[in-house]
C-alpha cells in the first residue's frame, strides 16, 4: 500500500497509508474529538481548508450514507485516522468510509500516531500543515508550503447565482433571506420548522437586493473559518442591513458580523472543533453543550467596541467570545444552535431571532 506523510509548519512528520486520492494538500491542521458523526462533520463544508485528524481510534464501522441529507462529498482537504474501517454494519450504510474517501478524491492518511499530532497541536498550539503521497516532497519544502498557505478562505462564488426558494413547514409566519457563505445541507430546517419562508443568496450577492424585497429577517451562514478578512467586501453592507431588519449571524456570518460592528477576529491558540464546547449564557447563567467548527475567533480579553454592545455568552473553558446582542434586533452566535428548542439545548435562539422580526413587523 502507498504510504504517504504529514508534515507540519514546524518541520515536524509523522508517516501514514494512503487511502485516498494521490496529491499533496496543504490546510489548516485540527483535531476533532467526535466519537460519531464523521460523516456530517467531513461534508461540512466549515471543513474547507482543513486538515482534519481524527482522534478517535477507530472511524467507519457505520459506514457512509449519501441518502442522510448530508453533502455527497468531503469538504475537508485532508484526513487522517489511526485506523479507518474499510468495512461496515450498519443497515442504512451504503459504502465504506475508505470507499468514499476514494470517491471524493480526498487526500488521506491511516495508520497515523494522531496521539502524537494532538499532542503537537496541544504544545505548539494551532498550525497549518501539508498531507503529500509523493517521495519526491522534501520535507523542508512542505514545511514551508505550510507557513505560506492561507487555509480555509470564505468560499466566494465567480458571480452571484439565483436565489433558492424553500417552503416553510406549515403555516407561513416570515421571509427570512440567508445568505450562504458555506452553510451545510440541512441548515434552513430549523428556520422552516418555524413558519419561515426562506429565500437562499450566494455571498456574491449585492446586499442591496436582498434589502429591497424586504425581507422580515437576514442570517448570514456558517462557513469556513479561514481568514476573516475574506469577509470585508460584507461589512459595510451588512451593517447597513442591521439597521433595517433583523440580522442573525452563525459561525462565519458571525465574525462578519463582528467586524462589521468594529471587533477584530483574530486566530486562536487553540480552536473550538468538536461537539462538545460549554458555552455559558451569561444573562441566565445557564450552561449549554455546544457543537463548533472554527481557529479564529474573538479572543476573551479584547475590550467592547461600543457600548451598546452587550457579551451575551462566552466559552465556558477559555473565556472566548461566542455570543453578541450587536443592538436590539441584531445578535450572532459563534456556533449553530439545536434545531429543536428544548430545556437542555441552544434552540431557543432561533426563537430570539423570530421574536425579533416579529418586533420588527
Amino acid at each position: 500500500m502507498k504510504q504517504g506523510r504529514l508534515i507540519l509548519e514546524n518541520g515536524w512528520v509523522v508517516h501514514g497509508e494512503s487511502i485516498g486520492a494521490e496529491g499533496r494538500v496543504a490546510g489548516r491542521l485540527v483535531a476533532h474529538t467526535d466519537m460519531t458523526g464523521y460523516q456530517e462533520l467531513l461534508a461540512d463544508p466549515a471543513c474547507r481548508g482543513q486538515i482534519c485528524c481524527m482522534t478517535y481510534p477507530l472511524v467507519g464501522n457505520v459506514g457512509v450514507s449519501v441518502g442522510s441529507g448530508e453533502a455527497t462529498s468531503i469538504q475537508a482537504s485532508g484526513v487522517l485516522f489511526r485506523e479507518a474501517q474499510s468495512t461496515y454494519s450498519n443497515y442504512l450504510g451504503e459504502q465504506p468510509l475508505t470507499e468514499w474517501i476514494r470517491t471524493s478524491e480526498t487526500v488521506a492518511l491511516s495508520g497515523v500516531d494522531t496521539r502524537e499530532v494532538m499532542a503537537q497541536l496541544r504544545r505548539n498550539g494551532g498550525m497549518n500543515a501539508v498531507i503529500t503521497t509523493y517521495e519526491t516532497d522534501t520535507s523542508d519544502e512542505m514545511a514551508a508550503w505550510a507557513r505560506e498557505a492561507q487555509p480555509g478562505e470564505l468560499p466566494g462564488t465567480a458571480a452571484a447565482t439565483p436565489p433558492r426558494i424553500l417552503e416553510p413547514c406549515g403555516e407561513h409566519r416570515f421571509d427570512v433571506h440567508v445568505l450562504d457563505l458555506g452553510m451545510p445541507d440541512g441548515f434552513c430546517d430549523a428556520l422552516r420548522e418555524r413558519g419561515c419562508r426562506t429565500t437562499v443568496w450566494s455571498d456574491r450577492i449585492d446586499l442591496t437586493k436582498i434589502l429591497a424585497d424586504q425581507p422580515d429577517g437576514i442570517v448570514l451562514s456558517p462557513g469556513p473559518s479561514g481568514s476573516p478578512q475574506s469577509a470585508k467586501h460584507l461589512a459595510e453592507a451588512i451593517k447597513e442591513g442591521a439597521g433595517q431588519v433583523p440580522v442573525l449571524g452563525l459561525g462565519s456570518g458571525f465574525l462578519a458580523l463582528a467586524m462589521a460592528f468594529g471587533w477584530e477576529p483574530k486566530p486562536m491558540r487553540h480552536g473550538h472543533h468538536g461537539a462538545n464546547h460549554p458555552v455559558r449564557e451569561i444573562e441566565t447563567g445557564r450552561t449549554y453543550i455546544t457543537k463548533q467548527n472554527h481557529w479564529i475567533g474573538l479572543p476573551k480579553d479584547d475590550a467592547l467596541p461600543d457600548t451598546g454592545q452587550v457579551v451575551s455568552m462566552r466559552n465556558v473553558n477559555d473565556g472566548s467570545v461566542e455570543g453578541i446582542r450587536f443592538s436590539p434586533v441584531t445578535a450572532g452566535y459563534q456556533f449553530v444552535p439545536d434545531s429543536h428548542a428544548q430545556s437542555f439545548g441552544t434552540g431557543h435562539l432561533w426563537d430570539s431571532f423570530l421574536a425579533d422580526m416579529k418586533r420588527s413587523t
